[in-house]
């Protein structure tokens, strides 16, 4: 764990193991075919997984939570179907060894709201029921992120063998500390 030597005390002193900085608080799950699209929007496939964690040392730096994030159990998910990958190799488009936290790069909220505005822009018109719960399950929560991270494009050499499946593979990060939460957030298609 790259913790500062503070985290770790602080970790000690509480009873705390590195894998578990972070408690599983379920998740939800936005399928935009779930939806009526008029004629000026298409579904393109598309759907939004969140995951939702308590953080329960909130002083650790977000080096330490995005480690513990990635390390734990409900982190390696394929998302193609399967859920969570039992075996823990795969996350994403991505073999899960080859995540880190470099491969995680910090952004402002507005930049992860623009990128995911553009990725929406993608099915054309919106409709109302699909704003209103993106809204309420992603663009409040980023908004009241104390800080954001965005899983930065891998070279292909850590694509793993289920790659090829998602058009596009968005995954955003929201700490919120005084809320003493994370949100891991994937926008994708299938």
């Amino acid at each position: 764990m790259y913790c500062t030597e503070d985290s770790d005390a602080l970790a000690s002193e509480v009873g705390l193991k590195s894998g578990s900085a972070l408690e599983y608080a379920g998740k939800s799950f936005i399928n935009f075919r779930d939806f009526d699209f008029e004629d000026r929007g298409k579904h393109r496939f598309r759907w939004i997984d969140t995951k939702k964690f308590e953080l329960l040392v909130p002083e650790w730096t977000d080096w330490s939570i995005l480690e513990a994030l990635i390390a734990h159990a409900e982190f390696p998910d394929d998302y193609v179907g399967g859920g969570i990958d039992l075996e823990g190799l795969r996350h994403g488009p991505y073999w899960r060894a080859r995540i880190s936290p470099e491969t995680y790069r910090q952004i402002e909220v507005q930049s992860v709201l623009d990128v995911l505005e553009g990725w929406l822009a993608g099915c054309g018109e919106i409709p109302a029921l699909l704003e209103s719960e993106i809204t309420r399950q992603v663009r409040d929560p980023i908004r009241a992120a104390s800080s954001c991270y965005l899983l930065g494009e891998l070279d292909s050499s850590a694509s793993n063998d289920y790659a090829d499946i998602h058009i596009e593979f968005h995954e955003f990060v929201a700490i919120n500390r005084s809320e003493k939460s994370v949100l891991l957030i994937v926008a994708t298609d299938d």
